[in-house]
Order: structure tokens, then sequence, then C-alpha cells
């Protein structure tokens, strides 16, 4: 059983909130710096990199179990597992967003390190479209054109996905 399957819900800031109060999020900071600094190590090479910021996602849940930023540390888990190629171990984050971070909004490092707002877009959408795209799940897909309209570039994407898989 993983560690996180009792935890709950975390607060539900959006990421303009975020950004507009950044100083009462003291832990984006510390979310930000565990891809930044593993990912711009010369001295890792690929897999090391991506073992490390797993490690060090891992770490941030466990210290921030509710925190603003858990969701968001699961999906780069994901995402790293998927990018080692050993994207099984990915499934039981993946999951564990859809079940207990729905409403959750996205918080991508890249628009935060911009200062822009991506708004309406949830995580549970971005865990969606990876799951359908990596454990072939089409229903997936279309839970989020459901569910999950306004998160526009998951939806596009699982859109796509689906139209696609149909025209085949």
């Amino acid at each position: 059983m993983l560690f996180f399957d009792f935890i709950g819900v975390p607060q539900a800031a959006t990421q303009e909130e975020i950004l507009k109060n950044h100083q009462n999020y003291p832990e984006l900071e510390e979310y930000r710096q565990i891809f930044l600094n593993n990912m711009s190590n010369p001295d890792l090479y690929w897999p090391k990199k991506g073992q490390k910021i797993i490690a060090g996602y891992r770490e941030f849940i466990k210290k921030y179990p509710r925190g603003e930023f858990t969701d968001e540390a699961k999906l780069r888990i994901a995402e790293f597992y998927e990018l080692l190629f050993q994207k099984g171990k990915s499934l039981p984050f993946l999951n564990d967003i859809i079940k207990n971070h729905s409403t959750a909004d996205y918080f991508s490092l890249y628009f935060s390190l911009n200062k822009k707002a991506q708004s309406a877009a949830k995580t549970a959408a971005w865990a969606l479209y990876y799951r359908g795209l990596w454990f072939h799940r089409p229903d997936d897909w279309e839970r989020i054109l459901r569910k999950y309209p306004e998160s526009r570039e998951a939806a596009g994407l699982a859109k796509n996905a689906l139209k696609k898989l149909k025209s085949k």
C-alpha cells in the first residue's frame, strides 16, 4: 500500500491565487527546486536525475501530505516513472490523483516559473490523459471530455486521441 492512500484532499487554491499570494505558500519554492536543482545538475546522467527527482517529490509528499502541491508532486512522479520506462510504477500515483484530487487545480511548473496562471485546468484531467495514453484506456479520455472540459489542453489532447483511435 502506498503512503498517500489515507491522506485526503489538499486545500483548493487556484493557480492565480497562489501566484498573487506566493508568500502564503512557502512550499512552492521547495516544490520547484526539486525539479530545477536535479535537472540542472551536470554531474548526474539522465536516469539518476529522474530517480533523484522522484525521491525528492516523494519526500515532499511526506513533508506536505495535505499541501497545495501534493497532487502536482504525484503527477510529476508519474511522469518521471514513464520517462524512465517504468510506467507501471506511475499507475498508483495517477489513480490516487483521479480519486483523491479530482477538484485540485493544475499548477504547471512552466506557468509558475513564468508567473502566468493556467485557469480552470485540473490535475485529475492530466492524470486521466496520461492513464489513457500509457495504459490504453480511451474511456479515460472520454471522461476528461465529460468531467473536465475546462481543462482545455488535456481535453484537446483527449479529443484528438479519440479521433485518431476512431479513424483506425
